[in-house]
């Protein structure tokens, strides 16, 4: 019985192994991937100091949910500037009037976000307040047909 080799068989001298230049290919993508990897660690570890503390930015996502909420349900603006914000809500404690609620910031970089309610003391609600600015976006509601 007679077998064929097949015409595609491989040499005899066939190399196991990389070649020194596909060495240092990939050396060089490794380098090229470690300090990518090392520079995205610094850039986010800077970041998050530069950020300020974790407390501090909950407790800024908080008060804005806070102010959304009030200002969703807002009647009346009576004070309306970039700083400070003084509107009416509906009834809260049944006395039959609208409650008042202001927010401000006096302006200066470091100063607390303050609240009052009701024209009752002023309440500090979030401390060292950088930037603080209040747009608004108007539109005039007509009444309802009787």
């Amino acid at each position: 019985m007679q077998t064929s080799t097949p015409s595609h068989s491989l040499p005899n001298h066939c190399h196991a192994g990389f070649t020194l230049i596909e060495m240092l290919v990939s050396i060089a993508i490794m380098a090229v991937l470690v300090t990518g990897i090392a520079s995205a660690i610094v850039l986010a570890t800077r970041a998050a100091e530069g950020a300020g503390q974790p407390a501090a930015l909950a407790d800024a996502a908080r008060v804005i949910d806070q102010i959304t909420a009030e200002l969703a349900v807002a009647l009346t603006f009576s004070e309306r500037t970039g700083t400070a914000v003084t509107f009416t809500v509906p009834d809260r404690d049944a006395d039959e009037t609208p409650e008042t609620i202001r927010y401000a910031w006096s302006g200066v970089d470091g100063d607390p976000l303050t609240r009052q309610y009701n024209g009752g003391a002023t309440q500090p609600i979030v401390q060292n307040v950088h930037y603080f600015n209040v747009t608004y976006l108007l539109k005039t509601l007509q009444p309802a047909p009787e």
